[in-house]
């Protein structure tokens, strides 16, 4: 027998976990590096070596072999399992000639590995605390007498523009190395048939998907079993809509952003996305301006401290150099519809308060329109009641859907219930108002 692992009878006697061993001392390879050239964890080529698995997937075989350069009769060894047949042949290998089945089951077969994570936002800012806090709750060991089967849950929650999406791929860029079987990304905003997505994305490269939905889900599960995949859901209006998405696997970690707190979800660990601190939201309008103007902190006060639409305000800064921060803050409190100030190619800020404004039914609209004639100082229930001629408990009920929605931030006050209604929102509360005002009349 040889430093390569193989024996003079191409390997008949030597398990799959002897072979990767061997080969990989030839090259003068430890575990670690082999794990950092082929995508795996050390531990998993490990577990390879000392026969733990009962079967080496299609794409972790691909990827041990070209790294250790395996010939044919090594990576034929690899299709066996533990223990070898007296025939000479290791279970579930073809005999010679024999064909190959065509359609792999589920895990078996020549899977995809998804590496679907957008680029990073290059001017993140602020968010190192929560970042952590989300990274600490994806990759966290189970807890003692958790549940096999589950996988970790995040949800990441937060106003509309206050930075959920930028945080996940930041995060999901961070956490790639702990998830060497992929990176799904599921924009639930932009993408038709999310689980058609996930489905094709790590299934087998003959890219069969069932029709129906739940045999859709079922098979999902199946390809995600006993893998390490990070799932990465974007824009969740509804708890059901992430449960299909869900993987029966604790190997997997999901990480979930929605303008609601989908509490429903089971299992699930939420955190919430505050708007940025002064200081940081000043550095994100210079970042974005390219320049350095002074007396920003006005500015970023009428965005909220929200990413969105500090980026948006810096770029138009960029845009017109000869405009000031004063001046640009002028034209925001007086411009007939100042939403239109802040759009910049297809970074519109309107756009994403009216995704927010349409999950509301007709009542919370116009109680929404009607927060512009409230103090803002002091949008309590009892407040708001008063202004829109209802009383406080349907204040506060329309209030938290408003909120629910993104357009509105919750704070929690020692004298009860308050609600901010940051530059942005209010401005398109306007619109919705100066909308609702000229709409036609239906006649009968």
């Amino acid at each position: 027998m040889g430093e390569d692992g193989m024996s003079d009878e191409s390997g008949r006697n030597r398990s799959p976990g002897e072979v990767v061993a061997g080969a990989r001392r030839r090259a003068g390879m430890t575990q670690a590096e082999v794990a950092d050239l082929t995508g795996l964890s050390v531990r998993a080529i490990s577990n390879i070596e000392r026969n733990v698995h009962s079967r080496l997937r299609r794409d972790s075989l691909v990827r041990i072999a070209r790294v250790l350069n395996l010939d044919e009769a090594q990576v034929a060894v690899l299709r066996g399992v533990r223990s070898r047949q007296a025939v000479g042949r290791w279970p579930g290998e073809p005999w010679p000639g024999e064909p190959v089945p065509s359609r792999p089951r589920p895990g078996d077969g020549e899977t995809r590995v998804p590496a679907q994570l957008p680029m990073a936002v290059p001017d993140l800012v602020g968010r190192g605390r929560v970042s952590d806090e989300v990274v600490g709750a994806l990759t966290a060991e189970p807890a003692t007498g958790r549940v096999r089967g589950c996988p970790s849950v995040v949800v990441v929650n937060g106003a509309v523009g206050v930075g959920k999406t930028a945080l996940a791929v930041h995060v999901g860029h961070r956490v790639r190395a702990k998830f060497p079987d992929g990176q799904l990304f599921l924009d639930l905003r932009g993408t038709a048939d999310a689980l058609a997505h996930a489905v094709f994305a790590v299934g087998p490269s003959d890219g069969h998907v069932p029709t129906d939905p739940v045999d859709r889900a079922a098979l999902l599960r199946s390809y995600l079993s006993d893998r390490r995949v990070l799932v990465v859901i974007d824009g969740a209006a509804t708890e059901a809509q992430v449960r299909s998405l869900l993987p029966g696997s604790s190997g997997c970690a999901v990480l979930v952003t929605s303008h609601r707190r989908l509490l429903g979800l089971e299992g699930a660990r939420h955190i919430g996305v505050d708007p940025l601190d002064e200081q940081a939201a000043v550095d994100l309008i210079r970042r974005s301006a390219g320049r350095d103007p002074a007396d920003l902190q006005p500015l970023a006060r009428w965005c909220g401290f929200a990413p969105l639409a500090l980026r948006a305000v810096g770029i138009r800064l960029a845009a017109h150099p000869d405009v000031s921060p004063s001046d640009l803050l002028a034209l925001l409190a007086t411009a007939p519809r100042p939403l239109d100030l802040l759009t910049a190619g297809d970074l519109a800020v309107r756009d994403r308060l009216a995704a927010a404004h349409d999950t509301l039914d007709g009542t919370t609209r116009r109680m929404f329109a009607l927060l512009t004639t409230a103090d803002p100082a002091a949008l309590t229930p009892r407040a708001v009641a008063a202004a829109t001629a209802c009383t406080p408990e349907v204040a506060r009920a329309r209030l938290d859907a408003i909120a629910d929605s993104g357009l509105l931030h919750r704070l929690t006050t020692p004298d009860g219930h308050r609600y901010r209604l940051d530059g942005p929102a209010r401005a398109f509360a306007r619109e919705a108002g100066v909308a609702a005002q000229t709409r036609p009349t239906r006649t009968a």
